[in-house]
């Protein structure tokens, strides 16, 4: 049995959301462990599968590519201005706004380097990324003076401690190029003449990762193959796939999809008026274009 359907970015999310909640990993971290996530509109989706409500915290997502450019949430970007140790060595580590699920509750405010000392092979770490490339590696946009940001220092944490890092990827994310190509490009960051937003080097990243395809075959074991991409009238991201399977696999997979269709995030990204920003990390600080205001 073979079936075609349609997924909005939001909507994907909210599949693998749902699949992730039925991976081993996450299952046993959250009755066993800690299951921690850097804040994101795809970790929001996560959150709200396991909490079943929308998480009420200060920060939800730290940075974003939005129809401006590149920019970083307010809040985070008070707390970098006020925290000037966070630009200095060692300062990701003491990133404060993961939200850690224990014990069934959520909680935001332990550093990364608090987490660190009590994480183990029983937990997950969950991390929206920025880039996946045809061969399923991914790749994360780092906007942080040190390199490889709060992911890198995750990473490093993870070879030492062993827990598990996941990285949740819609295929609006794909692009057409070797991870290992566009971080040769994006290496250039401190010697571009202009740039769109804030400048961001890019990080190839490590573990398991899970796209629509992958959400597919853990909610039903039937198997998905894009056929398309992209569409109009706010369908602009979205994929197409062929799904097939036993006809028991594709009525669960249809019922799957059918059920996130019409999602959408429900927090508001909180960004600066770019025409009254003084971030010196931003190349359009201060601009007066008129695509640039609130």
């Amino acid at each position: 049995m073979h079936a075609q359907v349609s997924l909005l970015p939001n909507e994907s999310k909210k599949l693998i959301a749902k699949a992730m909640t039925n991976m081993v990993e996450v299952k046993e971290a959250l009755k066993d462990g800690i299951v921690v996530m850097h804040p994101s509109s795809s970790t929001l989706f996560l959150a709200e599968e396991i909490l079943g409500e929308t998480p009420e915290t200060e920060v939800w997502m730290c940075g974003a590519i939005t129809p401006r450019a590149a920019c970083g949430d307010d809040a985070v970007k008070v707390w970098m201005t006020t925290h000037p140790e966070a630009r200095g060595k060692g300062g990701p580590e003491a990133f404060p706004f993961s939200w850690v699920i224990e014990k069934g509750k959520l909680s935001q405010g332990e550093t990364l380097a608090s987490l660190f000392k009590r994480m183990g092979p029983k937990d997950v770490y969950v991390k929206g990324v920025n880039a996946i490339d045809p061969g399923g590696k991914v790749g994360v946009l780092i906007g942080n003076d040190i390199e490889g940001g709060t992911i890198g220092q995750v990473i490093g944490a993870q070879r030492k401690k062993g827990f598990t890092i996941i990285y949740p990827v819609g295929l609006e994310k794909l692009i057409p190029v070797s991870i290992e190509e566009a971080v040769e490009a994006a290496r250039h960051r401190l010697t571009l003449s202009y740039s769109m937003g804030g400048r961001c080097s890019l990080l190839q990243c490590e573990g398991r990762v899970v796209t629509e395809l992958k959400a597919i075959e853990i909610l039903t074991g039937a198997t998905a193959i894009p056929i398309g991409a992209g569409g109009v009238d706010g369908a602009e991201g979205a994929i197409t796939l062929v799904i097939s399977g036993e006809d028991s696999q594709i009525k669960k997979a249809i019922a799957c999809i059918e059920e996130v269709k019409g999602a959408k995030i429900s927090r508001r990204f909180q960004q600066t008026d770019c025409t009254k920003c003084n971030d010196q990390h931003c190349s359009l600080r201060g601009g007066n274009k008129p695509w640039l205001k609130n």
